[in-house]
């Protein structure tokens, strides 16, 4: 086994976190190169592997998990070669996809034991999958209704694309709200207020459950 595969199979969640994070650095430049969509592909497959192997030791969400993700990876291939309304349907899946993969994470942190370092950079995972998802939904809101959304001179004039949304997600999730990207409809409208009501909720609820946790006794494990 390698050194690789042993550290990514004894950090599963610090490995997802890292390819989360590496996903939003590097998104911005990657979409630039001619192979930008194919090598967003990739990391969109890396996640999915990720996820799947995380969700592993659940028997109940091993198998739909990777039913959807094998789907979604099929259909984000193909709009390699913009086939019509792929993108679409893909969108849809990949928002199926982060949603299994947030519920099997999430009942894994909030559910009873030790503090580990594994369990609060699954906390990380929850967080940035919730912002992942949410920027989908707002892109198929924008595909569905351009006029859903209002952009800056500078964001329009460049063409809006999906990366816009995952930070305007990141934004709305921490209740930012910088004003270059504003939703105009009630449905997106209603959408951004969800998601900042999931954004406060859930650090407040994470937080009383973990100081519950420590105060229990199961204290904090390396």
């Amino acid at each position: 086994m390698s050194v690789v595969r042993r550290f990514i199979q004894e950090h599963l969640y610090m490995s997802m976190t890292v390819a989360m994070i590496g996903c939003l650095l590097l998104y911005p430049s990657l979409e630039k190169l001619h192979s930008g969509v194919a090598t967003i592909s990739l990391i969109d497959l890396t996640l999915v592997l990720l996820a799947i192997r995380i969700a592993h030791n659940s028997r109940r969400m091993r198998w739909p998990l990777a039913a959807i993700a094998v789907v979604a990876i099929v259909l984000d291939l193909m709009r390699i070669y913009e086939v019509p309304k792929v993108t679409t349907i893909a969108t849809l899946y990949f928002c199926l996809f982060y949603l299994f993969a947030i519920y099997s994470t999430l009942k894994y942190v909030l559910r009873a034991g030790a503090i580990t370092l594994d369990k609060l950079f699954a906390s990380l995972v929850v967080y940035m999958a919730m912002a992942f998802f949410w920027a989908l939904v707002f892109d198929l809101i924008h595909e569905l209704d351009p006029s859903a959304f209002g952009f800056s001179t500078r964001l329009a004039e460049n063409g809006v694309v999906l990366y816009d949304f995952l930070y305007f997600s990141f934004v709305t999730l921490t209740t930012t709200g910088y004003g270059d990207i504003v939703p105009y409809s009630h449905q997106a409208q209603s959408f951004a207020v969800v998601e900042q009501m999931v954004g406060v909720l859930y650090v407040a609820i994470l937080v009383a459950r973990l100081t519950n946790l420590y105060t229990a006794g199961d204290g904090v494990s390396d």
